[in-house]
Parts: C-alpha cells; sequence; structure tokens
C-alpha cells in the first residue's frame, strides 16, 4: 500500500501494471470469495501483537484517479460473512479464557454475541465485561491480510465508537487463515487510525 505523502511514483507505476494485466482481477476475486478454513488451534497467550504504528499525515489523503480495477476486493473480503463471523466466534473464545485467566469466571458467562444475537445495527460486534464488572464494547474487524491491511467501518460504527469511547475496543485479526494475530485499539474509530470517506448518501 503506498503511504499518504510520498510513493506516488510507485502507486503509478502499480496501476498501469494492473491496467496491462487486466486478467489479473480473477486472483482478486478469487481471494476475496475463498471459502476459509482457520486453524482453530490457537495459543491465546501468543495471539495479542503490538498494532501498527499510526502515521502522521500532514496533508490531505489524496483519491485514486485512477481506477482500473471496478470492485474493490478488499472491502469485498473483509464482508465476507463467514470470515466475519470465525474471527468474531475466536475474539468471544479468547475474551472467555482471558477473563478465566483473570479470576472472572462468572463475568465469562456474561459475554454476548450482539452481531449474531441482534444483527449488525449495534455499532459493535461483542458486548464482552473487564476484569471489574464494567462493559467493554468490541468492534471485531478480520482479514486474511497483513497487519498494516486498511478495514472498512460503517458511520453507524464510527458513530457509536464516538459516543462510547472509553469502552469502545477495536479488535482487529489478520493473518487469518494462517497463524492468525490480533491487535487491540481502544477509543473512538476516528481517534486510533486515519479514514477516508467512501461513499455519500444524496438526498434533496
Amino acid at each position: 500500500m503506498p503511504r499518504y505523502n510520498y510513493q506516488k511514483l510507485l502507486e503509478d507505476k502499480v496501476i498501469d501494471y494492473l491496467t496491462a494485466n487486466i486478467n489479473i482481477e480473477e486472483l482478486f476475486k478469487s481471494f476475496a470469495d475463498k471459502k476459509i478454513n482457520p486453524d482453530r488451534v490457537h495459543k491465546f497467550e501468543n495471539l495479542i501483537v503490538e498494532p501498527p504504528k499510526t502515521e502522521v499525515v500532514s496533508e490531505p489523503i489524496p483519491a485514486y484517479n485512477r481506477n482500473p480495477i471496478k470492485i474493490n476486493y478488499l472491502e469485498k473480503e473483509q464482508m465476507n460473512r463467514k470470515l466475519g463471523l470465525s474471527g468474531e466466534e475466536l475474539v468471544i473464545t479468547f475474551e472467555k479464557w482471558n477473563l478465566i485467566q483473570l479470576g472472572g469466571e462468572k463475568l465469562a458467562g456474561q459475554i454476548r454475541w450482539i452481531s449474531k444475537e441482534e444483527g449488525d445495527g449495534a455499532g459493535f460486534d461483542i458486548l464482552s465485561k473487564n476484569i471489574n464488572g464494567s462493559d467493554k464494547f468490541i468492534e471485531v474487524k478480520t482479514t486474511k491480510l497483513s497487519k498494516e491491511a486498511p478495514f472498512y467501518f460503517t458511520r453507524n460504527e464510527l458513530l457509536f465508537s464516538s459516543s462510547h469511547s472509553n469502552e469502545y475496543h477495536l479488535y482487529r485479526l489478520f493473518n487469518f487463515e494462517k497463524n492468525a494475530k490480533m491487535f487491540v485499539k481502544q477509543g473512538s474509530l476516528e481517534s486510533i487510525c486515519h479514514s477516508i470517506p467512501m461513499t455519500y448518501k444524496g438526498f434533496f
């Protein structure tokens, strides 16, 4: 992925390559639609890693003015329902394990899978607990790609994270199919990452 303040030439070269080799799109489609078979054996002691450093952006993030690939396969991969559910299931198992390790067996039994019970409109996926009994709102974003891969979130998720910033946690699972790892960031989405608007709603 090109950095925002430099590597513009690299971006142009990649787009030139994609334009000249448009058949590569089939590989993108295969990746996004691939059925996953995640490894169910996890050593939770080694699951959490440091998050990537947030780059300082001194100029507005530019939008691409050339795009030979019309479908956003990165977004399509994230919207893979089975991938998302598998990631959320792993996080629930991890949260229960972590609370039990801290002596919170009863709290582990109070964890709720909100996105499965109530749908995707709550603004978060999992209602967990801190060891003191307070609520922990968890949004899970899962990818088969690397730690630095961008992720997508809705306006509802953004607003919820802003209104519950002290209790809101992003759990970013990556390399999910093989040797899954995860990093955690706490706070509103607007404070823990950079973002750019991808779609707009028009009305009269």
